[in-house]
């Protein structure tokens, strides 16, 4: 209807204007409007002097000469008393337009009558004054715009009842409902705040608990302390009171015998005086009295429940005499008072009924068979402080399950546990001044004075706890406990001895306390079902054999401050799959892991030095192998079997800086010269070799290994390194085509028969050795000089005996013993100074039979038997003379 009176009102202006200006009028078609929404927003231009146009624009304008806007004004109908921000169009606004001839035209607002500012108000929560123009015109307009959303807001309780649901508009308060209310707490605030919504809350409400008092009315017997602040709906630990000559009923309600009684799980739900309940006794007791205490002696009759009162006329129970119940079937339950101190040998004899034993804690020992016989008990937890346990204490209860024995108890007799048949875990403290130490604890426990005996321990025995305060585990103390599972090593333990848990098969966990420091020799060897064991920081040392065949272990971590894995440590360890070595690792000793490392890779750490004999045989799975630089000795066959080893081609055969030998056979007169950079000569390297004519190493070579070249019988030159620290047992022995040898100034060591029977014509001892090694030079027939140094102090046993071209020695200032045989078959030998020699051991120069010069010191205080009896010295001696070395009488 708007439109069709607007199209009106337009045609007829113009038809009027064209009319007082007898002027053309050129009228729009319908094909000059596309739409009637496009009529309304065309611009009608009128002119005096020209057609008139009718054009489409966003407002609407009749301009002419004589007629022009004088204001503008907002349509207040079309004014809403606010508006929703999120949904706002300023098009739903209209405003008119007043013309000089009383002639107005209403028309909507829109964003290009509003500054850019304003427009941006427009998207705002908030009451906003804003500008609105139209050529030149303007006025001033003011919107509210809100945010209409509406939030739901949620009260509930403690247990998510709803108290109520509000629904609240963006930035507006909820109202709090009635404060709620909970048994035992009184309500204190909500815990979200919703005083300014502007999403949807769940509120809820907070309580504080209510506190009450508990007092005790003890009833003529000892004070017990009120227990204050006790939160509602909980429980409380009941205090314990005394009353001479009466037993504690327990704590009730009421004072009247008819009052129910409060219990430990009783919870408290407002203030309460609890009473005390009491039963007289009636003492059934026979005893014997001093000036200080009371030692019980027998019943009068028998009872089922025996409690013995802490006092008898004033004076405490101290003791139960030597056979005081013995063999009392009618006794069910014992219960024992803190004050006492002994009891008796036999006490509880035979009390073949008696189920349970209350032990107080004052208790110090316990006399031999005390409960021997007592076949219904199945737990006995003894009390800390308890020093003694004679023999046979509790044999032959053979429905005990459970003991534990305190850490206190220092002596404990024989046959403890004799016929225990059905004990499954065991609480000991692993020390006693009757133990000796060379056999299991627990064989001691039921009757075994050897390891060997292990069937006197039950099949049923599962579990072994050893009590927190033991900081050593004993030799064999646990050998062949082949039945049980679980063994729990307390925190404070720090050393295990030799054979400790050896042939514990079944046990496939330990876990060892932080604060271990050593790991005795087999201490855990022969654990078949070990599969993981946890090695302490702290631990600083473990034994020979420690881990020797424990064949389902697979993963091992040695702790940062090992410096040595020993013999046969992981030996036969086959599925040892990750080791996980310490940087602080220097030595792997033989066998270490013979047969024990499963994995392809071995790397060893940086700072490694030694590798024995066998360390890594007999691991085929080993196929990348990185040996650190640092490493300077292997021992024989560290990596054979290998699939390492096996795959390497024919020649020198290096493991680090190390040789271990040439693989393949060398051809006749074959000279070996070692790569530059050579630390060492492996053990056995050249053993038996027919074929080496000459061995020629660098200088970087500090070591060679024992047997390294032994039985080379063509080896004639060896052009040894400057920088050589140590000669091993036998490295040339019985190289009988080597004439000449030299011994640098590094060399410090010169082991066992390293030179034995070879053909050498003469030596110079190194001024670096102090020691001649045993045999080192033995049976070198044609050796006619040795030069020694200036600090050689010791010549070791049969250093150079059968040395049959040596005809003279002298010996330095500084050698203060000559050793067993040292010279001894030395025939062509006729002089010797022996120059501050103090001892010169058993036949030390036996059958030096063209020895007759012979220069003795001062000094001299040792001479062995035989020492120069067979010399030409001696045998020129007169008949019938006292002869003398020196000062010594021979």
């Amino acid at each position: 209807m708007k439109l069709k009176l607007t199209l009106f009102l337009l045609f007829a202006i113009a038809i009027f204007l064209i009319g007082c200006n007898n002027q053309t009028t050129t009228i729009p078609t319908t094909e000059n409007i596309t739409s009637t929404t496009d009529f309304l927003t065309t611009t009608i231009n009128i002119s005096t002097t020209t057609t008139t146009n009718i054009t489409t624009t966003t407002t609407t304008s009749i301009t002419t000469a004589d007629v022009e806007l004088l204001n503008i004004e907002i349509d207040e109908s079309s004014l809403e008393e606010f508006y929703d921000v999120f949904d706002f169009d300023i098009s739903e606004i209209f405003m008119y337009l007043n013309y000089s001839d009383s002639s107005q035209v209403r028309i909507p607002l829109n964003s290009e009558m509003l500054s850019t500012g304003d427009n941006d108000l427009l998207t705002q929560v908030g009451i906003h004054s804003i500008t609105v123009s139209y050529e030149n015109k303007s006025l001033e307009l003011t919107l509210d715009l809100r945010d209409t959303r509406v939030f739901e807001v949620v009260f509930k309780d403690y247990n998510n009842y709803i108290i109520d649901i509000q629904y609240v508009l963006f930035g507006e308060g909820a109202t709090a409902p009635t404060e709620p209310t909970r048994e035992g707490y009184v309500f204190f605030n909500w815990d979200t705040d919703f005083s300014s919504v502007e999403e949807n809350l769940v509120v809820h409400a907070m309580y504080q608990p209510l506190f009450y008092s508990v007092t005790f009315d003890s009833m003529g017997g000892s004070d017990c302390i009120p227990v204050n602040n006790v939160i509602y709906n909980t429980l409380i630990e009941l205090p314990t009171t005394y009353k001479e000559g009466y037993i504690f009923l327990g704590w009730f309600l009421g004072s009247e015998p008819t009052d129910r009684r409060f219990y430990d799980d009783d919870l408290v739900t407002g203030d309460i005086t609890l009473y005390a309940h009491w039963e007289e006794i009636i003492y059934e007791f026979t005893y014997l009295e001093d000036e200080y205490s009371i030692e019980i002696t027998g019943l009068y009759h028998y009872t089922e429940n025996l409690i013995i009162p802490t006092q008898i006329k004033g004076k405490p129970v101290v003791g139960i005499a030597e056979k005081a119940f013995i063999n009392n079937s009618n006794l069910y339950n014992v219960v024992l008072p803190d004050t006492l101190e002994y009891i008796g040998d036999y006490a509880f004899y035979g009390n073949e009924n008696l189920l349970n034993v209350s032990f107080g804690s004052g208790l110090l020992s316990i006399g031999n068979g005390a409960f021997y016989g007592c076949k219904r008990i199945e737990t006995i937890i003894l009390p800390e402080g308890l020093t003694y346990l004679g023999d046979s204490v509790f044999a032959e209860c053979s429905n005990l399950i459970e003991i534990s024995i305190p850490f206190t108890t220092t002596e404990i007799g024989g046959n403890l546990l004799v016929g225990c048949l059905r004990i499954e875990t065991m609480t000991v403290p692993l020390k006693s001044e009757s133990i000796h130490y060379d056999f299991s604890f627990i064989h001691y426990y039921f009757g075994a004075f050897t390891y060997e005996n292990t069937e006197v321990i039950p099949d049923s025995l599962r579990t072994i706890i050893i009590t927190e305060g033991v900081t050593h585990i004993p030799d064999y103390a646990f050998y062949y406990c082949d039945l049980v599972f679980d063994i729990i090593i307390p925190s404070t333990v720090t050393s295990i001895g030799n054979y400790s848990f050896m042939e514990c098969v079944h046990v496939t966990n330990y876990i060892l306390p932080e604060g271990l420091l050593s790991i005795g020799m087999a201490a855990f060897s022969n654990n078949d079902r070990l599969t993981s064991i946890n090695l302490p920081n702290t631990l600083e040392e473990i034994g020979e054999q420690a881990f020797f065949d424990c064949g389902l272990l697979n993963n091992i971590i040695i702790p940062e401050g090992i410096t040595t894995i020993e013999y046969l440590t992981f030996g036969h360890c086959s599925h040892l799959n990750n080791v996980t070595f310490p940087s602080t690792l220097l030595y792997i000793k033989n066998n270490a892991f013979y047969n024990g490392y499963k994995n392809a890779n071995l790397t060893l750490p940086n700072g490694l030095l030694e590798i024995g004999n066998d360390a890594f045989n007999q691991n085929p799975n080993i196929t990348t192998l990185v040996i650190p630089d640092s490493v300077y000795k292997i021992g024989s066959n560290a990596f054979l079997n290998s699939n390492w080893y096996n795959v390497l081609p024919t020649g020198l055969v290096y493991a680090g800086k190390v040789v271990l030998g040439y693989k393949g056979t060398m051809v006749t007169d074959q000279v070996i010269t070692l790569d530059v950079g050579t630390k060492g000569i492996a053990a056995n390297a050249f053993i038996n070799n027919p074929y080496m004519a000459e061995i020629i190493m660098p200088d970087t070579v500090i070591y060679i290994g024992e047997n390294a070249f032994r039985n080379n019988s063509n080896l004639s030159s060896v052009t040894m390194s400057e920088n050589l620290i140590k000669i091993e047992t036998y490295a040339f022995a019985h190289c009988t085509k080597l004439q000449s040898i030299y011994l640098t100034d590094s060399i410090t060591y010169l082991g066992e028969a390293a030179f034995y029977n070879c053909d050498l014509l003469t030596v110079t001892i190194p001024d670096s050795l102090e020691e001649i090694g045993r045999s080192a030079f033995g049976s070198n027939d044609n050796l006619a000089t040795v030069t020694f140094n200036t600090s050689l102090v010791t010549i070791g046993d049969y250093a150079f005996k059968d040395c049959i071209s040596l005809t003279s020695i002298s010996l330095p200032a500084t050698t203060e013993t000559v050793g067993i045989q040292a010279f001894a078959n030395n025939t062509s030998l006729i002089s010797i100074d022996l120059a501050s020699v103090n001892s010169v051991l058993t036949s030390a120069f036996m059958n030096c039979t063209s020895l007759d010069t012979i220069t003795f010191p001062s000094n001299l205080r040792q001479i062995g038997e035989a020492a120069f009896t067979t010399t030409k010295w001696y045998t020129d001696q007169p008949d019938g003379s006292l002869v003398y070395a020196g000062n010594v009488l021979l």
